[in-house]
């Protein structure tokens, strides 16, 4: 009778650690596919990460705003890694800092760029991307304080005199975007620039 009643609360121990287990395993699951969704399709779930420091970022609406973008121009090319410039090319054209492929035998890419905000202005001031890659953004502020507003993906960051802040999105959209610096003057100020997507 001791070893039947010690027997059933063995077996129901058992059972309700098992029922923990798949429970955990379901919501792990649940868990990595939600970070696994395509957010460039309609419904999809949005997942951003930073790879070196957090962000300052508001997420991007899934619709583009109209007055701040254009169709890329004619003979846009996307520089590589380490592209000869001119010095006045590389006033306005963001070489990228890093190009990572985001996945093995992947066309698009994660690129960084670094951008300046001295003199009241953004430098460089265009950054080209292809449609799918992952954008990463270092903007140090060297003189004073800026921000970025790119409202064609609704988002902005900003950094104090001295600091560097990052911000991070995936250019899903082709075609040229503006972007600006709020405090120093708003989209018709100096401070600007353009982010274009090629297809």
């Amino acid at each position: 009778m001791e070893k039947d009643k010690l027997r059933r609360q063995k077996a129901i121990i058992f059972f309700g650690l098992l029922t923990i287990l798949v429970l955990l395993f379901v919501s792990g699951l649940n868990y990595w596919n939600s970070l696994q969704t395509d957010d460039t399709q309609p419904g999809g779930s949005i997942n951003w990460s930073i790879v070196h420091r957090p962000p300052a970022v508001i997420a991007p609406t899934s619709t583009v705003s109209a007055s701040f973008s254009a169709p890329v121009p004619i003979k846009t090319v996307v520089p590589e890694l380490n592209a000869s410039l001119t010095p006045e090319q590389a006033k306005v054209i963001a070489v990228p800092s890093t190009v990572i492929p985001t996945a093995v035998d992947s066309k698009t890419h994660y690129r960084g760029f670094d951008i300046k905000g001295v003199g009241g202005i953004f430098t460089p001031s265009q950054i080209t991307v292809y449609a799918g890659d992952r954008v990463h953004i270092d903007l140090t502020a060297v003189d004073k304080d800026y921000d970025i507003v790119f409202p064609s993906y609704n988002m902005m960051i900003s950094a104090a005199a001295g600091e560097t802040k990052a911000i991070e999105f995936k250019a899903v959209f082709p075609g040229s975007f503006d972007y600006y610096c709020n405090t120093c003057g708003g989209a018709n100020g100096p401070a600007k620039g353009k982010i274009i997507v090629i297809k």
